[in-house]
Protein backbone atom coordinates (compact mmCIF):
# COMPACT_ATOMS: atom_id res chain seq x y z
CA UNK A 1 0.00 0.00 0.00
CA UNK A 2 2.80 2.45 0.79
CA UNK A 3 4.36 1.89 -2.64
CA UNK A 4 1.00 2.47 -4.34
CA UNK A 5 0.46 5.67 -2.34
CA UNK A 6 3.96 6.93 -3.23
CA UNK A 7 3.32 6.23 -6.90
CA UNK A 8 0.03 8.16 -6.80
CA UNK A 9 1.68 11.13 -5.08
CA UNK A 10 4.52 11.17 -7.62
CA UNK A 11 2.05 10.82 -10.50
CA UNK A 12 0.01 13.77 -9.28
CA UNK A 13 3.18 15.88 -8.92
CA UNK A 14 4.33 14.88 -12.42
CA UNK A 15 0.99 15.83 -13.95
CA UNK A 16 1.03 19.20 -12.16
CA UNK A 17 4.63 19.70 -13.29
CA UNK A 18 3.63 18.98 -16.88
CA UNK A 19 1.14 21.87 -16.69
CA UNK A 20 3.66 24.13 -14.98
CA UNK A 21 6.32 23.43 -17.62
CA UNK A 22 3.81 24.11 -20.41
CA UNK A 23 2.92 27.44 -18.80
CA UNK A 24 6.60 28.36 -18.39
CA UNK A 25 7.34 27.55 -22.02
CA UNK A 26 4.30 29.53 -23.22
CA UNK A 27 5.47 32.55 -21.20
CA UNK A 28 9.07 32.29 -22.38
CA UNK A 29 10.33 31.31 -18.92
CA UNK A 30 13.52 29.23 -19.20
CA UNK A 31 13.09 25.58 -18.24
CA UNK A 32 16.17 23.70 -17.06
CA UNK A 33 16.30 20.05 -16.13
CA UNK A 34 18.42 18.23 -13.57
CA UNK A 35 18.59 14.46 -13.72
CA UNK A 36 20.34 12.08 -11.37
CA UNK A 37 23.02 9.54 -12.18
CA UNK A 38 23.80 7.67 -8.98
CA UNK A 39 26.17 5.15 -10.49
CA UNK A 40 28.33 4.04 -7.54
CA UNK A 41 31.62 5.16 -9.11
CA UNK A 42 30.21 8.68 -9.59
CA UNK A 43 28.86 9.19 -6.08
CA UNK A 44 30.74 11.25 -3.52
CA UNK A 45 32.62 9.05 -1.04
CA UNK A 46 30.19 9.67 1.87
CA UNK A 47 27.22 8.57 -0.27
CA UNK A 48 29.13 5.45 -1.37
CA UNK A 49 30.07 4.65 2.24
CA UNK A 50 26.49 5.10 3.46
CA UNK A 51 25.11 2.88 0.71
CA UNK A 52 27.65 0.18 1.62
CA UNK A 53 26.88 0.51 5.34
CA UNK A 54 23.15 0.23 4.64
CA UNK A 55 23.64 -2.76 2.34
CA UNK A 56 22.18 -0.82 -0.60
CA UNK A 57 23.35 -2.69 -3.67
CA UNK A 58 20.73 -1.59 -6.19
CA UNK A 59 21.71 1.50 -8.12
CA UNK A 60 19.16 4.27 -8.02
CA UNK A 61 18.92 6.31 -11.22
CA UNK A 62 21.53 4.43 -13.22
CA UNK A 63 21.76 5.61 -16.85
CA UNK A 64 19.65 3.47 -19.17
CA UNK A 65 17.28 2.26 -16.43
CA UNK A 66 13.70 3.24 -15.67
CA UNK A 67 14.94 5.06 -12.54
CA UNK A 68 16.87 7.51 -14.70
CA UNK A 69 14.19 7.98 -17.35
CA UNK A 70 11.91 11.01 -17.47
CA UNK A 71 8.47 10.42 -16.00
CA UNK A 72 5.48 12.17 -17.63
CA UNK A 73 7.46 15.37 -18.29
CA UNK A 74 10.57 15.64 -20.42
CA UNK A 75 12.89 18.26 -21.85
CA UNK A 76 12.07 19.95 -25.14
CA UNK A 77 14.80 20.40 -27.73
CA UNK A 78 17.17 23.17 -26.69
CA UNK A 79 16.36 23.04 -22.96
CA UNK A 80 19.41 22.54 -20.76
CA UNK A 81 19.75 19.12 -19.14
CA UNK A 82 22.30 18.75 -16.37
CA UNK A 83 23.32 15.54 -14.64
CA UNK A 84 24.01 15.46 -10.92
CA UNK A 85 25.75 12.75 -8.91
CA UNK A 86 24.64 13.80 -5.45
CA UNK A 87 21.48 15.24 -3.96
CA UNK A 88 21.99 18.90 -4.91
CA UNK A 89 21.59 20.03 -8.49
CA UNK A 90 24.28 22.65 -7.93
CA UNK A 91 27.09 20.35 -6.81
CA UNK A 92 29.36 19.24 -9.63
CA UNK A 93 27.13 20.67 -12.37
CA UNK A 94 27.02 23.89 -14.37
CA UNK A 95 23.55 24.76 -13.08
CA UNK A 96 24.58 28.11 -11.61
CA UNK A 97 26.29 29.12 -14.86
CA UNK A 98 23.33 28.03 -16.98
CA UNK A 99 20.96 30.06 -14.82
CA UNK A 100 23.15 33.16 -14.81
CA UNK A 101 23.70 32.92 -18.58
CA UNK A 102 19.92 33.17 -18.97
CA UNK A 103 19.61 36.06 -16.50
CA UNK A 104 17.59 33.96 -14.06
CA UNK A 105 17.14 35.47 -10.61
CA UNK A 106 14.27 33.32 -9.34
CA UNK A 107 13.92 29.56 -9.46
CA UNK A 108 10.70 27.55 -9.28
CA UNK A 109 11.29 24.02 -8.00
CA UNK A 110 9.50 20.86 -9.04
CA UNK A 111 10.56 17.24 -8.57
CA UNK A 112 11.20 14.38 -6.20
CA UNK A 113 12.19 13.56 -3.46
CA UNK A 114 11.04 16.84 -2.00
CA UNK A 115 12.84 16.40 1.33
CA UNK A 116 16.11 15.22 -0.22
CA UNK A 117 17.01 16.35 -3.75
CA UNK A 118 14.58 19.25 -4.03
CA UNK A 119 15.45 20.65 -0.62
CA UNK A 120 19.20 20.15 -1.13
CA UNK A 121 19.03 22.07 -4.41
CA UNK A 122 16.73 24.70 -2.87
CA UNK A 123 19.18 25.35 -0.03
CA UNK A 124 22.09 25.69 -2.44
CA UNK A 125 20.07 27.98 -4.74
CA UNK A 126 19.28 30.21 -1.78
CA UNK A 127 22.97 30.27 -0.82
CA UNK A 128 23.86 31.20 -4.41
CA UNK A 129 21.57 34.24 -4.13
CA UNK A 130 18.51 33.06 -6.05
CA UNK A 131 14.94 33.81 -5.03
CA UNK A 132 13.30 30.43 -4.53
CA UNK A 133 9.73 29.21 -4.97
CA UNK A 134 8.58 25.66 -4.40
CA UNK A 135 5.59 24.64 -6.51
CA UNK A 136 3.97 22.59 -3.76
CA UNK A 137 1.81 20.50 -6.07
CA UNK A 138 4.84 19.74 -8.27
CA UNK A 139 7.00 18.15 -5.57
CA UNK A 140 6.53 14.80 -3.89
CA UNK A 141 8.00 12.36 -1.43
CA UNK A 142 7.31 8.82 -0.33
CA UNK A 143 7.49 10.14 3.25
CA UNK A 144 4.63 12.61 3.88
CA UNK A 145 5.93 13.93 7.23
CA UNK A 146 9.35 14.73 5.72
CA UNK A 147 7.63 16.34 2.73
CA UNK A 148 5.64 18.63 5.03
CA UNK A 149 8.78 19.58 6.97
CA UNK A 150 10.49 20.47 3.69
CA UNK A 151 7.60 22.77 2.72
CA UNK A 152 7.72 24.36 6.19
CA UNK A 153 11.50 24.88 5.86
CA UNK A 154 11.02 26.45 2.44
CA UNK A 155 8.38 28.85 3.77
CA UNK A 156 10.34 29.71 6.89
CA UNK A 157 13.87 30.13 5.58
CA UNK A 158 14.43 29.65 1.88
CA UNK A 159 11.70 31.32 -0.12
CA UNK A 160 8.09 30.95 -1.04
CA UNK A 161 5.67 28.07 -1.52
CA UNK A 162 2.96 28.37 -4.15
CA UNK A 163 0.99 26.16 -6.50
CA UNK A 164 1.36 25.60 -10.23
CA UNK A 165 -1.85 27.43 -11.17
CA UNK A 166 -0.84 30.59 -9.29
CA UNK A 167 2.62 30.56 -10.86
CA UNK A 168 1.17 30.02 -14.33
CA UNK A 169 -1.17 32.98 -13.78
CA UNK A 170 1.77 35.21 -12.78
CA UNK A 171 3.72 34.17 -15.88
CA UNK A 172 0.68 34.74 -18.08
CA UNK A 173 0.33 38.31 -16.77
CA UNK A 174 4.01 38.86 -17.62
Amino acid sequence: RAAATSFCVASAAAEATQKLVAAARAAGVPVLWVRADYSPERLPAPMQARNQRMGMTQVCCAPGTWGADWYVVRPAPGEAVLTKHCFSGFMGTHLDGELRKRGVRSIVFAGVQSHVCVESTLRDAHSHGYYCVVAQDCVASHTPPAHEVMLANARFLFGEVSDAASLAAIWKRG
